[in-house]
């Protein structure tokens, strides 16, 4: 299981160094800034020790480095010159060339030995069919470039050299189509993976047999935030949290859904308790203070987590489970783990939304009115309108089961209106059949109480109803 993870935690970080890269490209002004930014990205990632770029002079016959990072002093020079030397094999040959243990050969590496380098690759870059240079990548330890590794490089050199064509040849057009190319599975904003590639990596892991955790982190508060400071500082407090939580992870994959959703993939991970202390950092770390302009602020979050394949055995399925349980964790700021079945709750309370939004059409919600007594007299003052639903399967249905589901589907403002239309022309009508004024009470919702314009409706409907308004009184309900 190690080797695997080891295995896993180097393909994860190779695949940050081909997402870093190809931003890399889309940014690109000219071959030399893409050619040292993608020397850098690569050794900052950890997992080569030198990394350069050489260009094949054909007129002069000789190798000229053109960038690099992490140079041994030297080396790169007398590779250059070296014509025995594996850039000169793979610019002669037009193929990749690997060697992962380069104490097999000692002689011939002696220079990339005595700077404690110990396995290398080297890739041709290609311009219209035709080797123009070299990628080379150096690594501290043997046997770094497995099948994975040399596919992923080889990805990185064929993207340069697509770049590289593009740019000498038509600038503009390449950044247009690489940006395409980019945006099909990179966050914009942050240049997470998103939703398409983010599948793609989980089908990856699940190929290695090991338990994974997904967490779906759902943002709070970044609405008013926009509001007062702006998308701009938005997009930079997005990239301030991506930072915080690709620091996070060792071997993971962090991808943003969506403006205010993260998903997090944890390879080999399915121990509940182990999972919600990583969780309860991570939402530590999400509520540390964030820049706004000259300030800071502040977000909550909650974090939805489904594990494979203990609880959910579908790998694609991860994504929606997770943001399932994300629902509940968002309300308490906390962290809500998956559960077989909870999803069949939720396609139940689908189904009943859809039924409530037909039954308003259907004409099935109806008022009754439980009268109001004085206690001292007996005699009836008013009436409280209370709504129920006439369902045509289940029969009569009380508001304890579906106003919590209009409130939460965005149907309670236009019920609500439909209630106090319905009341006020129902009292307006008993007075117009000869009964004494009767006090109508209706209730409204904590959602509906601060719904904009509400003072505005009330007057609206006492004035189309031509109910007196004394005889209105809306009580605000506890929930």
């Amino acid at each position: 299981m190690t080797t695997e993870l080891g295995r896993l935690r180097r393909l994860n970080h190779m695949y940050r160094v081909l997402s870093r890269i190809n931003q890399a490209i889309v940014r690109a002004e000219s071959p030399d800034s893409l050619y040292q930014e993608s020397c850098r990205i690569a050794v900052e990632s950890g997992l080569f020790s030198m990394v350069w770029i050489g260009q094949l002079d054909h007129v002069h016959a000789r190798l000229r480095p053109l960038a690099h990072c992490g140079q041994v002093s030297g080396l790169i020079e007398q590779t250059c010159h070296n014509r025995a030397s594996p850039a000169w094999g793979v610019l002669h040959e037009s193929h990749l060339v690997v060697c992962n243990n380069l104490a097999d050969q000692p002689q011939k590496y002696a220079g990339e030995l005595a700077a404690g380098l110990h396995s290398l690759a080297c890739i041709p870059l290609h311009e219209a069919g035709e080797v123009i240079g070299l990628l080379a990548w150096y690594a501290d330890r043997p046997d770094q470039f497995d099948e994975d590794v040399v596919g992923l490089i080889t990805e990185v050199a064929d993207d340069i050299s697509f770049a590289l064509e593009h740019l000498l040849q038509e600038q503009q057009r390449l950044v247009a189509e690489t940006r395409l190319r980019y945006l099909a599975y990179y966050d914009p904003q942050t240049g997470l993976p998103n939703r398409a590639l983010l599948e793609q990596r989980l089908l990856q892991l699940a190929d290695s047999g090991e338990p994974l955790a997904l967490l779906d982190i759902k943002l709070q508060r970044l609405e008013p935030i926009a509001r007062v400071f702006g998308d701009q500082v938005v997009d930079v407090l997005l990239r301030t949290l991506a930072q915080r939580l690709e620091g996070r992870i060792t071997g993971g994959v962090l991808a943003q859904l969506a403006p205010d959703e993260f998903a997090l993939v944890l390879p080999g991970l399915d121990e509940h308790a182990a999972i919600e202390a990583f969780a309860q950092n991570v939402l530590a770390s999400i509520r540390q203070a964030l820049p706004a302009g000259s300030g800071e602020v502040f977000v909550g979050a909650g974090i939805g987590v489904a594990i494979y394949p203990s609880v959910e055995t579908q790998i694609l399925q991860l994504v929606p489970r997770a943001r399932l349980a994300a629902i509940g964790a968002v309300l308490n700021n906390e962290v809500c783990f998956y559960q077989d079945g909870q999803d069949r709750d939720s396609a139940g309370r689908l189904a009943l939304e859809g039924e409530l939004h037909r039954a308003l059409e259907r004409g099935e919600f109806e008022l009754h009115y439980q009268p109001q007594l004085n206690m001292k007299t007996g005699l009836m003052i008013g009436v409280e309108a209370l709504i129920r639903w006439q369902h045509p399967a289940k029969g009569l249905i009380g508001p304890a089961l579906f106003i919590p589901v209009l409130e939460n589907c965005g149907l309670m403002e236009l019920i609500g209106e439909w209630v106090l239309r319905q009341a006020c022309a129902q009292q307006r009508e008993w007075l117009n059949c000869g009964l004494p004024p009767l006090r109508m009470a209706v209730n409204l919702s904590a959602q509906q109480f601060r719904q904009p314009g509400l003072v505005e409706l009330v007057r609206e409907v006492l004035c189309d109803s031509g109910m007196d308004p004394g005889w209105l009184e809306l009580e605000l309900t506890e929930a």
